[in-house]
C-alpha cells in the first residue's frame, strides 16, 4: 500500500467541519484518539505513525478523524457541549456507511459507549484502549504521573507534549516513535482548545450506559499501572454485557505492537464469523429519505422548458445544501425529486425539517412545496444506486405525503424516540409493492 489517504470533510454541530480519512478495506475500524493527541494530516506524513495505520490497513478498513478543535478540523471553539463531540462522531460514521468497529483510546471510551448505545444501527463492535471514564480528561481519578503531565503541558504545551510522549512510547523504548508522537502532540491543539474539549468529557457520562451497550466490546488495558485508569477498565470489563479483557503490563506491547495488533485482528474476525454462522449480512443500515414537488408538472406547462428548469435549478441547489449540512448522500435526482441516504435517522429529519423550512416561501418565486417520505432498513447497494423493500417503502410514503408535509414509518418514529421530535398519527396505510401496511407518521415540523 504505497498510496495515501485523501482528507475529506463532513459538516457536524455548530457549523465545524470534521476532517477525516479512510485506508484499506474490510470492516471499518473508526479510531477515536486521546484528547491532545489527534492530526490526521501528520499520521500520513510522520514515518512511525503511518506505519502502524498502515500496518492496520492490512485487516480493515481504517477509519481516523480528528475532533473539533484538533488537527485539520474546526479549531479554536470554546464552548463545546458533550453533544457536539456525539454529532462529531455521527458525522464520521455517517460517511463511513458501513457499521464500525470503533477503538476508543483514554477518556474517548466515552464517547464510543455513547455512540455504540445511541446508534446501534453504526456501531458494530467497541474496542476500548485504556478506557478512561469521565473524571480522567480534568486530571482528577488519574495517577501522580499523568497528573503531573497535565500540570506540565498546561504550563508548557509544548514541553509537556514532549514528555508525554517520552511517557507513551517508552513502554516501546522507541526513539523514532518518540519523536513522532511529540511531533502530533505539538501540533495537535492547544492547551486552551484541548481544554474546552476536556470540559465537554464528563457530560458524556459514560460510565452510565455501560449495561446499555449490545455491541460486542474488547478492553485492552495496557500498562495501566502507569498511565491509565485500572476502576474504568475494571468497570468496563466488568459491566458492558458483551466485553472481555486483555491485560499487557507496562512494558509490553503498545498500541498497535504485535500482541495487541494480534488481539485486534481476532477482535474483528470474530465478529465476521458470527456474522456467517448466524447466517446474517452486516449489511448498511440506513435512513431513506424521498422528496419530490408538489405542482411541478402545473408549474412546468405554464412556464415553459427554460424557465421551469430555472426554478428546478434552484430546488436542487437548496436540497443539495440542505444534504450536504446534514450529512445526506445523494443517490439519485428523479427531475422533481431527490432520493438520498443518511447513516443517521436523527440526521434524516433534520434535513427533511431544514428543506421544508427553506422552501416555506416558495422557490424561485413559485409557490412550490415538498412532499418528503423517510424509511429506514438495509438497502441492497449495486452500482451507486440502492433497491429493495426499505427503498420501495420509503417511495411509497413519500407518495403519500402532501405538499410541505414530512411522512414517516413507525421504525423511523422509533429510532429517534426521545430526539425531540413531534409526531401525528397519520395512521395504518396499504403501500403499493408490500405485503403488509404501515403505520405512518407526520413529523410536525413548523412550531419546531
Amino acid at each position: 500500500m504505497d498510496a495515501k489517504p485523501r482528507i475529506r470533510y463532513v459538516p457536524s454541530a455548530g457549523g465545524a467541519s470534521i476532517a477525516y480519512w479512510s485506508f484499506g478495506s474490510g470492516i471499518p475500524l473508526v479510531r477515536i484518539h486521546a484528547i491532545d493527541f489527534s492530526h490526521v494530516q501528520e499520521e500520513v506524513e510522520l514515518e512511525t505513525a503511518w506505519a502502524y495505520c498502515r500496518a492496520a490497513a492490512e485487516y480493515a478498513r481504517l477509519v481516523r478523524f480528528d475532533l473539533r478543535n484538533h488537527g485539520m478540523s474546526t479549531r479554536g471553539l470554546r464552548d463545546i457541549s458533550p453533544s457536539d463531540l456525539v454529532e462529531d462522531l455521527r458525522a464520521v460514521l455517517a460517511a463511513v456507511a458501513d457499521p464500525a468497529v470503533l477503538l476508543a483510546h483514554g477518556e474517548m471510551a466515552s464517547l464510543a459507549i455513547r455512540a455504540a448505545v445511541e446508534m446501534p444501527e453504526m456501531v458494530r463492535g467497541l474496542i476500548l484502549y485504556n478506557p478512561a471514564l469521565g473524571r480522567h480528561s480534568t486530571g482528577e481519578n488519574t495517577t501522580p504521573l499523568l497528573r503531573g503531565v497535565y500540570a506540565l503541558m498546561e504550563a508548557n504545551h509544548e514541553v509537556g507534549a514532549e514528555m508525554t510522549a517520552v511517557l507513551i512510547a517508552g513502554l516501546e523504548q522507541d526513539p523514532f516513535l518518540t519523536r513522532d508522537l511529540a511531533r502530533i502532540q505539538r501540533v495537535s491543539t492547544t492547551w486552551e482548545d484541548g481544554a474546552a474539549v476536556r470540559r465537554a468529557v464528563p457530560g458524556l457520562r459514560g460510565s452510565e450506559f455501560l449495561r446499555e451497550v449490545k455491541a460486542p466490546s474488547l478492553i485492552i488495558s495496557h500498562g495501566a499501572e502507569r498511565i491509565g485508569d485500572p476502576d474504568s477498565i475494571q468497570k468496563c470489563a466488568s459491566e458492558i454485557p458483551e466485553a472481555e479483557l486483555m491485560v499487557f503490563p507496562a512494558g509490553g506491547a503498545a498500541s498497535w505492537a504485535p500482541n495487541v495488533t494480534a488481539e485486534v485482528r481476532r477482535f474483528l474476525a470474530d465478529l465476521e464469523s458470527r456474522s456467517a454462522a448466524t447466517g446474517e449480512e452486516p449489511g448498511v443500515f440506513r435512513t431513506l429519505l424521498f422528496t419530490d414537488l408538489e405542482g411541478h408538472t402545473a408549474m412546468m406547462s405554464r412556464l415553459g422548458d427554460a424557465k421551469g428548469r430555472e426554478v428546478l435549478r434552484e430546488h436542487e441547489r437548496i436540497t443539495r445544501e440542505a444534504l450536504a449540512a446534514h450529512g445526506g448522500q445523494e443517490v439519485k435526482t428523479m427531475g422533481d425529486g431527490f432520493m438520498a441516504s443518511f447513516g443517521s435517522a436523527q440526521r434524516a429529519l433534520d434535513c427533511a425539517v431544514a428543506l421544508q423550512r427553506a422552501v416555506a416561501g416558495g422557490i424561485g418565486g413559485e409557490a412550490l412545496r415538498i412532499r418528503a417520505g423517510i424509511n429506514a432498513g438495509e438497502p441492497i447497494a449495486e452500482d451507486d444506486d440502492l433497491f429493495g423493500s426499505s427503498v420501495i417503502a420509503a417511495a411509497r410514503i413519500a407518495g403519500k405525503a402532501s405538499g410541505g408535509q414530512v411522512l414517516v414509518s413507525d421504525v423511523v418514529r422509533q429510532l429517534v424516540a426521545g430526539k425531540g421530535f413531534l409526531f401525528a398519527d397519520a395512521g395504518i396505510q396499504e403501500l403499493k409493492g408490500l405485503e403488509e401496511p404501515v403505520r405512518l407518521w407526520e413529523l410536525r415540523w413548523e412550531g419546531a
